[in-house]
């Protein structure tokens, strides 16, 4: 009987998002966007564990999108929200508890809160993945709230990107060091209005402001590099996610439920 429950409502996501569209590159490249840069919760996800995160489709169109978020491309509204990234949403989990976003509806005009949505457990792993906090672009605004982790991550090997962080500690602390201790207001004035942009001689500048230079773009060079390392992941998800849904689209008639289950 439980497993029959089970076999019922993966049928019953899988018959809703099969009226949903395949969402476009266009859609997918802007919730690509989106997701990484939409809140702050890159403040609260562990440096050494990570947040887990889900791509899916929303199946539930009555609910409302959150208002208060970023300004979207056609407008913060549910269907703005569903013009540039089509039904694509997430859940993310963070200690333990999950989050998701969409949380209202409006019923006989009143807001009423629902529930996580249901994800089959065979699509939640298959969408799932582990997001760390370097994905952000603001990730540097976090750095003094890591600096008990970085203790724990000095000299280990089996944290992800353990050598990686070091080094990009290593260069904001001889960053900051060189604009609190040792530069002149001409030099730090100097780097304020610096537009770096590749410059070629920096050679011939001061050995502080050089110094601070190079560090700055060791920073910069090894925060794009752990970027990328999370957007790819995230690209994958992604192209998972549509994959499945096209395979829904052609095998649903003939192909029988198996794994059943779904997550919470």
């Amino acid at each position: 009987m439980f497993s029959q429950t089970l076999a019922n409502i993966k049928m019953e996501y899988v018959e809703k998002i099969l009226n949903l569209p395949v969402p476009t590159q266009e859609q997918v490249k802007r919730f690509k966007e989106y997701l990484l840069d939409v809140h702050s919760w890159y403040k609260h996800i562990s440096l050494i564990e990570g947040g887990t995160f889900v791509i899916y489709l929303e199946p539930d169109l009555d609910r409302e999108y959150p208002t208060r978020h970023p300004k979207l491309p056609f407008g913060n509204t549910k269907e703005g929200y569903q013009k540039a990234f089509g039904h694509l949403h997430y859940q993310y989990r963070i200690n333990d508890f999950w989050y998701q976003d969409f949380k209202n509806k409006i019923i006989n005009g009143k807001r009423i809160e629902c529930d996580l949505t249901k994800i089959p457990k065979v699509y939640k792993n298959n969408w799932s993945f582990k997001l760390y906090p370097y994905c952000h672009y603001n990730i540097e605004e976090s750095f003094r709230s890591f600096d008990k982790v970085f203790i724990k991550i000095e000299n280990r090997t089996d944290i992800p990107n353990a050598e990686l962080l070091n080094q990009w500690k290593k260069h904001i602390v001889i960053k900051n060091n060189i604009w609190n201790n040792l530069l002149s207001k001409k030099e730090s004035d100097f780097l304020v209005s610096f537009n770096d942009n590749g410059y070629e001689n920096i050679k011939k500048l001061q050995k502080n402001v050089y110094e601070y230079i190079i560090s700055e773009r060791e920073q910069y060079k090894i925060e794009n590099e752990l970027r990328n390392l999370e957007e790819n992941k995230l690209d994958n998800v992604l192209n998972k996610l549509i994959f499945d849904m096209k395979k829904m689209k052609n095998d649903l008639p003939t192909t029988p439920i198996n794994n059943t289950g779904f997550g919470v």
